[in-house]
């Protein structure tokens, strides 16, 4: 997963189950250093995942590792994280996961500061069921919160950083297929990814989530919502092609064909983004491997971002 504090991007890339490393750079993708990745950090077939909240402050998960120290070192942390987003005044929210059997399971919401390991609850909902589980969305101190259960859901919004909620209208179908996101621009503009049994959806809402305007998009279920503002958003159609709109959803242009699957898109500013890409393997025993794309003018144009190791 990739991460951009201020003019740092981290990306990690992989060729085959616990074969990982760490990608730096601080002149803003013009040159990377690697690092290396605990072993234990990536023991599991489960690609970790990775986050920075600034410059010293980093996380891998599911099993939590995190680094205080600007990736010099990693120590692990008692806790399993699913999701783990950074936000303002020091605070980073993860939700954390935990089955006793194939029908009992306990999703947490937590924060922490980010140079501390005691994470803290904030909210709980036992006893569900292995799809069901939380998804969070975070701008600055504002932090959105879908529930996602098997035949209904929930969203939440917190503008204190997670001491009190609001409950706001549920932009999704009740019977999803636990792909919802939600990628909030502002406190009160914030884009969603609806899925049902049909495919997927992009919808906006202008009104901190009171109510929601459905675009004119179909895709997948497995698509990716990134959003800059109330006019501009980019989706990715097929999970191997993206398009935009600026006109709030009432139109959308296909800009990019990766033929390949997106893991993620997201921005940093109005003008530069990243998207991580995974092409599909062509034998079993081909490296599998992670492209890190970039856009410095606002998603209108994309190339692929050198890395100095064998992630692309």
């Amino acid at each position: 997963m990739l991460v951009e504090p201020c003019d740092n991007v981290v990306s990690h890339f992989g060729g085959g189950a616990g074969v990982f490393a760490i990608e730096h750079t601080t002149d803003g993708g013009i040159t990377f250093t690697s690092s290396s990745v605990p072993a234990d950090a990536t023991a599991s077939d489960v690609q970790p995942q990775m986050r920075f909240a600034d410059e010293s402050n980093g996380w891998l998960f599911g099993p939590l590792w995190a680094t205080h120290d600007g990736g010099h070192h990693w120590h692990p942390v008692s806790v399993d994280v699913v999701q783990l987003e950074p936000g303002a005044d020091g605070w980073v929210f993860a939700v954390t996961s935990q089955c006793i059997d194939a029908y009992h399971c306990s999703d947490e919401l937590r924060r922490a500061q980010a140079g501390s390991d005691n994470w803290s609850r904030v909210l709980a909902i036992p006893h569900r069921l292995p799809d069901d589980r939380f998804v969070i969305g975070v701008h600055g101190r504002t932090l959105w919160v879908i529930d996602l259960t098997a035949f209904q859901g929930a969203l939440w919004v917190s503008y204190d950083a997670g001491d009190t909620f609001t409950s706001r209208t549920y932009p999704c179908p009740p019977i999803n297929q636990g792909s919802d996101q939600i990628d909030p621009v502002s406190d009160t503009v914030v884009w969603a990814y609806c899925t049902d049994m049909s495919g997927g959806r992009p919808l906006v809402s202008t009104d901190s989530g009171r109510t929601w305007h459905p675009t004119n998009f179909s895709g997948t279920n497995s698509g990716v919502i990134a959003g800059i503002s109330a006019q501009t958003a980019f989706v990715t159609a097929q999970s191997t092609a993206l398009a935009g709109t600026t006109d709030g959803g009432a139109t959308f242009k296909r800009i990019l064909d990766w033929a390949s699957t997106a893991a993620w898109v997201g921005f940093t500013d109005s003008r530069v983004g990243y998207a991580i890409v995974s092409p599909q393997q062509q034998s079993l025993t081909e490296p599998w491997r992670t492209q890190l794309w970039r856009t410095t003018d606002g998603g209108l144009h994309w190339a692929v971002v050198q890395l100095n190791g064998s992630g692309t």
